[in-house]
């Protein structure tokens, strides 16, 4: 197109601004992931009111195994197939992927049942759920990688979050009567359901993508960029928790993770929406994605996130002493809520990373996220003398701050590159 002429429909349709069908798609997997995570922490909420610490802590460690077990079967094919997918604007047909991701996340989870069972005294039956949901976790979010790439995203929520649904639901019917082991069989029960109907659903793909040799080993080598970054951000959540257990007990990797329920996870919920949308939204605008137009964006995010953080610690504060009879001390309270708030942040650097970056930009965004999982748990132990709470906390928070700090920087180099790449062209 030369000088003075108007932008073609097919531009125009490439520009990034959020049309009315995009609002009501984000309004929708809004509605969808809300209804989820909230129906799932007001369950906890009634659980670990019913049952004691330590029962609650056994839940909570299989729960949080979860998205590392599946991170691991997966090793970020679904993520890999949202950008080629979405780039192509049609489903991919994945063939046996989604065999290979169910039976290396039934390996995994076993191996982290053993662990479980071994060095941290969960029962048998809670741990071999694990086993189970991570099957079907995996396959669920393969599938719905591949709806949402299409525009089929609040189908592809439901498919993405139906097992936390399900569970949320099952705890609210019950009034939390449950035991942890129970809730997490639950757990599992709901993940094969929901992994049996998205199966369903993706035998009616029409007119899929079949990818060729050379593009399968494209897709492997950034699905390796993303398993390290996707791993490193589930590993991040389970290992402040087990950590907790370890150098003190379940009964106290319980009252941690009532802490969390109302710090962290307010926040990452709403980060889980953003983020849901936000890859295929810059895949298919990348074109139009420039160092300015990001930085203009990243600092409004952070006066919201900064806005979250000052809010949510008091308010975590006067209500966690009447819901559940335990009051946490101010700094893990405040750190946790820091934690959420940079949380959501972190969606943004990290989606369009995962836009426009090449295999070895993600597989080095990666690596530094498990690099920060290994500070995190340096610190941690030795901020021990500060009391396990706390050294488990300032671990957790110096996590994101890493990971954050470098996903930033890498999304700036990233986006510079390719506007020289593109300018080039």
């Amino acid at each position: 197109m030369t000088a003075g002429e108007p932008a073609t429909s097919d531009e125009a349709r490439r520009l990034p601004a959020l049309t009315r069908p995009a609002l009501q798609r984000i309004a929708g997997v809004g509605l969808v992931y809300g209804g989820s995570v909230g129906l799932l922490m007001l369950g906890e909420v009634m659980l670990a009111r019913q049952v004691d610490a330590a029962d609650f802590g056994v839940y909570n460690l299989v729960k949080q195994a979860l998205p590392v077990v599946s991170a691991i079967g997966l090793l970020g094919y679904d993520q890999a197939l949202t950008r080629e997918s979405a780039a192509r604007g049609k489903p991919v047909k994945f063939g046996r992927q989604g065999i290979t991701s169910s039976v290396r996340a039934i390996l995994v989870g076993a191996l982290f049942a053993i662990y479980l069972i071994a060095l941290l005294d969960v029962p048998v039956m809670p741990s071999i759920a694990l086993v189970a949901a991570g099957a079907g976790v995996a396959v669920s979010n393969l599938i719905s990688g591949v709806l949402r790439a299409t525009g089929r995203t609040l189908v592809a929520a439901v498919a993405q979050q139906g097992y936390r649904m399900g569970t949320g639901i099952i705890l609210i019917l019950t009034l939390g009567h449950l035991t942890g082991g129970t809730t997490a069989w639950a757990l599992a029960g709901t993940a094969l359901v929901v992994a049996v109907w998205c199966l369903g659903l993706s035998a009616r793909f029409q007119q899929p993508w079949q990818p060729t040799s050379k593009e399968r080993h494209h897709l492997r080598r950034l699905g390796y960029g993303y398993t390290l970054g996707m791993l490193g951000l589930a590993a991040s959540d389970w290992v402040d928790q087990a950590l907790v257990a370890h150098l003190a007990s379940t009964a106290s990797a319980g009252h941690y993770a009532q802490a969390k329920l109302l710090t962290v996870y307010p926040l990452l919920s709403i980060g889980s929406v953003l983020g849901f949308l936000a890859l295929p939204y810059f895949a298919s605008r990348r074109d139009q994605l420039t160092p300015r137009s990001f930085g203009r964006v990243y600092a409004r995010a952070g006066l919201v996130s900064v806005a979250a953080w000052v809010l949510l610690a008091p308010t975590a504060a006067a209500i966690s002493h009447a819901l559940f009879g335990y009051e946490a001390s101010t700094s893990v309270l405040v750190s946790l809520a820091g934690v959420g708030a940079l949380r959501l942040l972190y969606v943004l650097p990290s989606a369009v990373q995962g836009a426009v970056g090449s295999p070895r930009d993600l597989v080095l965004s990666g690596a530094m996220s498990t690099v920060a999982v290994g500070i995190q748990v340096g610190v941690t132990i030795l901020a021990m003398s500060s009391g396990v709470l706390e050294a488990a906390t300032l671990g957790l928070l110096v996590n994101i701050v890493v990971r954050l700090t470098t996903s930033t920087l890498l999304c700036f180099i990233a986006l510079r590159r390719h506007q020289t790449v593109r300018g080039s062209s």
